[in-house]
């Protein structure tokens, strides 16, 4: 009874072919080799028009395929040979769970696709996996590059309708853009990747290695200011801040030391040798100098050797210049450490308090004298 129900069957389909090159059903009028026409409205998620492909086996076990293959020519006598595409149905658990798969074949051979062939696969979860039949992900891409090739295109990243992030390039390809937006609408760019290796924090277009840019809408951190930089300690907060106040750049530090490694160069000439090299004038409120030499109250010693002023006389008279000061040609080439000059000047005011000492001591023995010779000559009158 089966033979002859096949050979019915067969004997139909060949004479359908026989008669027309297309087949149709549900229409007479097929527009291709195969045209399936019905008119159903899927109200239940049940009723439509499908092409059903089923395994009948009862039970099938995880990993049975049923699908549909792909052939482009005709040469070659084993029926099976050179299907090198098709869509794969895999059985993964029960009740026909399964993922889909999607093959091509490469190979210049008469072998068919096979699932060691899959390209592209969708879990039963909805994970897409590219080059992987067993993605984890919701796009899991493996062995190439995901690439997105176009003027207006991006990769958005949020909530729909809501706060977003969005990938995208300009200039053909040439300056990588990172964008919000706060209703999937309207975007600004906040973080510009140049391919010159420029970046921008804060808007687009950068000008240099980093551009940073603020505007006096942004939210207020420090001190009342909006830093381009905050320096941040996970247990301390922000330690530190670089920021400009629309007239000077500022660089400050909350609660802690400001320190500058290296030597510092102010102005456009640095001086070598200096840790702080300024080029201009500099003002200050306050300047301490703590000095390792030794401060001049040496001078007050009782054996510090202080010149005579006929010595004095002779070194000035020599050098030009008091004794342990630098002479003029020397500061005028070199400049003075700040520090130690205030030394010698203090060396210079004690030397001279102690002339001073000295000369009063002689004027009051002059006094003292002149006294005594005017009261011995009022007594000889």
């Amino acid at each position: 009874m089966k033979k002859a129900t096949l050979f019915f069957v067969l004997s139909f389909l060949l004479k359908i072919n026989s008669i027309a090159q297309n087949v149709g059903v549900g229409t007479n009028n097929p527009e291709s080799i195969l045209h399936i026409a019905e008119t159903k409205t899927a109200t239940d998620g049940v009723d439509g028009v499908f092409v059903n492909i089923q395994n009948t086996t009862n039970l099938a076990a995880s990993g049975s395929l049923t699908g549909i293959r792909f052939r482009t020519d005709g040469v070659g006598t084993p029926i099976n040979s050179r299907y090198k595409g098709g869509m794969f149905f895999e059985k993964t658990g029960s009740f026909g769970v399964g993922s889909l798969h999607f093959l091509t074949n490469n190979t210049g051979t008469n072998t068919s696709v096979s699932m060691a062939d899959a390209r592209m696969s969708i879990t039963s979860l909805g994970d897409i996996g590219i080059g992987t039949s067993l993605p984890n992900h919701r796009m899991h891409v493996t062995g190439g590059d995901l690439f997105l090739e176009s003027s207006s295109g991006s990769f958005r990243y949020g909530y729909s309708g809501g706060d977003q992030w969005a990938l995208s390039t300009i200039g053909g390809g040439q300056n990588l853009l990172f964008r919000t937006s706060t209703d999937g609408n309207t975007f600004t760019t906040q973080h510009q990747f140049s391919q010159n290796g420029n970046v921008s924090i804060g808007g687009p277009s950068p000008a240099a290695r980093l551009h940073v840019s603020t505007t006096s809408s942004e939210v207020v951190r420090l001190n009342g200011n909006n830093p381009y930089l905050s320096f941040y300690d996970n247990t301390d907060g922000y330690r530190g801040y670089l920021w400009y106040d629309g007239t000077n750049m500022v660089l400050g530090a909350v609660s802690s030391n400001l320190r500058l490694s290296g030597n510092v160069v102010l102005g456009s000439t640095p001086a070598v040798g200096y840790r702080l090299s300024v080029d201009g004038k500099a003002i200050f409120e306050e300047a301490r100098v703590q000095l390792s030499t030794a401060w001049p109250d040496y001078v007050f010693a009782h054996d510090y050797k202080l010149l005579s002023l006929s010595e004095l006389a002779q070194s000035i008279a020599k050098h030009k210049h008091l004794p342990n000061m630098p002479p003029a040609s020397e500061v005028e080439k070199n400049g003075f450490d700040l520090g130690d000059m205030n030394r010698r000047l203090l060396e210079k005011v004690e030397e001279l308090t102690l002339y001073i000492i000295d000369l009063d001591k002689k004027k009051n023995a002059l006094e003292a004298r002149m006294n005594t010779l005017e009261k011995m000559m009022a007594e000889k009158k």
